[in-house]
């Protein structure tokens, strides 16, 4: 069978994390209401604390991603592949799709977003991605932890009017960020934990709506995360993710997020970057 990725589904996961990190990066935004603050709160208290979300410095997540897609005679298959998402504090992401024991990688490292892909004589091809496209994999991060959201700013939050979604009505959080023209909201359930998140449009792709279902939310050591959540846009079905494992604090060396063939470049980086974070504490 030939090897194959999905890009329009990675395009989709890279984007996809907004919904669920927006509102652990509030408190850091503009000036909001005492009923917009208490929302957050109890948010926070359901999800396992900000101060237990900081407390995460590096986190692997695995499983399987279900993709649906469409023949050639227009019929609906779906596409299973296996799925890795690293983090590290403070803005290192790694996020691999692996199908038939090749992998296709797509990471940020402080400096450069890059994607490597596998090419059919065995070999891979490594690329730096254009720099604007690179929050959506740090978006895709907040799927899963939210300290990453802790250092985004620009989003503004309101509390909307209850919304109802498949016959039971819902808190609504709603988002904006003048930025990068986002907007939308997810909706609450009883316990304060997102149920459904939507977001409209795609970055300057005005003719779209995303919508996420998450559910089976699981306490990992402390901080709940989503162990499934199911996407769609425009009301079509694209993609499942099925979380296997949530694993915090686990070893991740720096250089596994690096762009492969740039680690002198990052190195050096990193150096000049302590050097000067130094000498602006001496100050």
């Amino acid at each position: 069978m030939a090897l194959s990725f999905n890009f329009p589904l990675l395009r989709r996961l890279f984007l996809l994390g907004a919904v669920l990190m927006l509102a652990s990066g509030a408190l850091k935004g503009a000036a909001m209401t005492s009923e917009t603050i208490n929302l957050l709160y109890d948010y926070y208290k359901a999800a396992g604390s900000r101060l237990q979300m900081e407390k995460v410095n590096t986190l692997k997540v695995s499983g399987k991603v279900i993709a649906f897609v469409k023949d050639q005679e227009g019929k609906e298959q779906e596409v299973n592949q296996e799925f890795e998402l690293w983090l590290a504090k403070p803005f290192l992401v790694r996020f691999n799709i692996r199908n038939e024991g090749s992998e296709l990688s797509r990471g940020w490292d402080g400096y450069y977003s890059w994607i490597m892909m596998p090419t059919p004589d065995g070999g891979r091809v490594v690329q730096e991605a254009p720099r604007e496209t690179h929050e959506g994999l740090l978006y895709l991060a907040g799927l899963f932890d939210n300290f990453y959201s802790l250092e985004l700013k620009g989003y503004a939050f309101s509390k909307g009017k209850d919304e109802s979604f498949d016959g039971k009505t819902y808190t609504m959080l709603r988002f904006t960020q003048d930025k990068q023209g986002l907007k939308g909201c997810y909706l609450l359930g009883k316990e304060m934990l997102p149920i459904v998140a939507k977001v409209y449009p795609f970055f300057g792709d005005k003719d779209h709506e995303g919508l996420a279902q998450m559910s089976d939310w699981r306490d990992v050591e402390g901080v709940k995360y989503p162990f499934l959540v199911s996407y769609e846009e425009d009301g079509a079905k694209q993609f499942t993710l099925k979380v296997e494992k949530v694993r915090p604090n686990i070893a991740a060396p720096a250089l596994y997020f690096v762009m492969p063939e740039k680690e002198v470049d990052w190195i050096a980086r990193e150096k000049d970057r302590k050097k000067a974070e130094g000498a602006a504490a001496q100050r």
